[in-house]
């Protein structure tokens, strides 16, 4: 911990980023965005203009916005939103064919419609965070020395500068894990000093701001109704209302505001749906074809499969979508599964009932069947075992992840946690053989 486990950790970030960029030039990397939990993506809409109202000129004809992920946190600050903060976004990256990691052209975005549009917020690279319920935003530069932060109350729209005394590195903005107070923590390092700032906004606003009730939406009022929307009125299937400050409103929230949310199921569409096992969507396109290269479609039921073919829909409804009526997929046929791979699949995934294990065979008379009843279980299990085996080296179980969650979710339960927090886990060890290290501990 302490400053010297940062620098190191910022040295190691260095090396990282060198390999990236090399990486980079053979495989551009390209940032989409999906507003239904992965069932369709697209990339994300350039401003129209920087922050200094001039047109983006683009130097390529596929002129998209890119962002910066956590794999590049000592080096760009990643996208980030969090759920007191109702539509906001943030992100660094740059306008063009794909992610760039030049730091020249790399500037700091805002959206507050939950990506569907972004502003050139800021010039250059920063590390930002939320407060006041997402009514107050705070930067601070990244990748060079400062003497100030900057703050904005109306989401970007302006920013004004606090003055932070001597140059230094600035490591990461900090509140409050709900997001809701107007107290920050701003820290960093000298050479090897620690540097800790503590910024309270307080006072800044003597008015707390009114006509949360049925108000909402009035001139009199200083909150808005604002609903996520991806170029429709509904998101996973639903419409969802929220309520939340007006953008130019010059009031702070309560930190104990209870925004009031409805929800109201809409008509289904091919949106709501992602595609089925065999199946595969182009970017930007929202139709499911058949993949050239999938050997397995669909779920096949048992004697579905008599005449070497069988129906299967291209489309399955995106998990916790809630659209009724409207769209219904049409069956398209399709060939049946080689028998070795349902065979295999069957055997992992049957149904049928198994004997309890504790029970005794109804001819057990002596010990030596009982020990041949013993090996006999235990031959099964390996053959049970190698059938496992095989169907996870197939690339029709690998790509479909199914041997994937039963692997994490047996080795979930052996550890008394749930499948999600295993996976996290894993996700999080894969990251650090990446070369991705946790934010160091700051000694002061």
């Amino acid at each position: 911990g302490g400053p010297r486990g940062a620098r190191a950790a910022a040295d190691d970030a260095e090396s990282s980023l060198a390999r990236r960029l090399e990486a980079g030039a053979a495989e551009p990397i390209r940032t989409v965005i999906s507003f239904d939990k992965g069932g369709a993506w697209t990339t994300l809409r350039a401003p129209a203009v920087d922050l200094e109202g001039k047109a983006v000129q683009c130097e390529t004809k596929t002129c998209h916005l890119h962002l910066h992920a956590f794999t590049d946190l000592y080096e760009f600050a990643p996208i980030y939103s969090y759920r007191n903060a109702v539509g906001i976004l943030m992100g660094s990256g740059n306008v063009g064919e794909s992610l760039s990691f030049d730091r020249r052209v790399t500037n700091t975005y805002l959206s507050r419609n939950g990506g569907l549009t972004w502003t050139e917020v800021r010039k250059g690279t920063f590390i930002y965070e939320y407060g006041n319920h997402g009514g107050l935003v705070i930067i601070a530069s990244m990748g060079s020395t400062t003497t100030a932060a900057a703050y904005s109350f109306d989401e970007g729209n302006s920013w004004k500068e606090v003055a932070l005394g001597e140059p230094f590195s600035v490591t990461n903005v900090l509140i409050e894990p709900g997001a809701t107070a107007k107290k920050f923590v701003v820290y960093g390092l000298r050479g090897d000093k620690g540097i800790l700032h503590h910024m309270d906004f307080s006072g800044l606003h003597e008015r707390t701001c009114q006509g949360i009730g049925d108000d909402v939406g009035k001139e009199s009022s200083d909150y808005e109704y604002w609903s996520p929307t991806d170029e429709g009125t509904c998101i996973l299937g639903h419409k969802s209302t929220y309520v939340r400050r007006k953008q130019t409103a010059l009031c702070h929230n309560d930190e104990g505001l209870e925004r009031p949310t409805y929800t109201k199921n809409c008509k289904c569409h091919r949106d709501n749906f992602e595609c089925n096992i065999g199946f595969q969507r182009s970017l930007n396109s929202k139709e499911c074809t058949k993949d050239p290269n999938a050997r397995f479609y669909g779920h096949l039921n048992a004697g579905e499969c008599s005449s070497g073919q069988f129906w299967a829909s291209p489309y399955r409804r995106v998990p916790g979508d809630t659209c009724e009526g409207g769209f219904e997929p049409t069956k398209v046929l399709v060939p049946c599964t080689p028998d070795a791979l349902k065979a295999a699949v069957h055997a992992m995934f049957s149904t049928a009932e198994m004997p309890p294990v504790a029970e005794m065979p109804a001819d057990a008379g002596s010990s030596g069947s009982i020990v041949a009843e013993f090996f006999k279980g235990i031959a099964s299990a390996f053959v049970i075992a190698g059938v496992m085996y095989c169907a996870a080296r197939s690339d029709i179980v690998r790509k479909s992840g199914i041997f994937d969650r039963f692997w994490w979710s047996m080795r979930a339960s052996r550890a008394g946690r749930s499948y999600a927090e295993s996976r996290s886990a894993r996700v999080g060890a894969e990251m650090v053989g990446a070369g991705y290290a946790p934010p160091p501990s700051l000694s002061v």
